[in-house]
């Protein structure tokens, strides 16, 4: 895929994630886009999680997954801001964190934060900060559980 192809692909996703939170009508004030935070098509960004440069370097399929994470986050908001159930969908941010996707289980998710706690606790030479973000984002996924 090319840049320009990767461009108009983003600029589908950005008009798809307006379509199911707003059904195309205008945005409230201050609602941001979860587009924001993922994609961005400007080749100078490096302020969001996938830059137009890193997605160019990946595989078709890591692509496909950054668009699946994409549009799980996308209907996690819709559910949240609709006031629907949010069983057994776990925030693919903090799935992310733990490096799953967002098909994790919960025991998955269980096995996956003992792995890294053990990696990275400060008590075993780990770093605390990155032990501190592991534990943040089991600690958020866990209220689902």
């Amino acid at each position: 895929m090319n840049r320009m192809e990767l461009v108009k692909k983003l600029r589908q996703l950005k008009k798809q994630e307006i379509a199911i939170r707003f059904s195309y009508r205008p945005r409230p004030e201050g609602v941001a886009l979860i587009w924001n935070q993922f994609f961005s098509s400007d080749l100078k960004s490096n302020q969001v999680t996938y830059p137009v440069t890193v997605l160019l370097d990946m595989s078709h399929e890591d692509r496909k997954e950054v668009f699946t994470c994409f549009f799980f986050a996308v209907y996690h908001q819709y559910y949240k801001e609709n006031g629907l159930p949010l069983t057994q969908l776990f925030d693919p941010i903090h799935l992310e964190a733990l490096g799953l996707n967002v098909h994790a289980t919960e025991e998955e998710i269980k096995k996956r934060f003992k792995e890294l706690a053990k990696l990275h606790h400060p008590d075993k030479g780990g770093d605390s900060s990155i032990f501190i973000e592991i534990l943040d984002a089991y600690e958020k996924l866990k209220e689902k559980f």
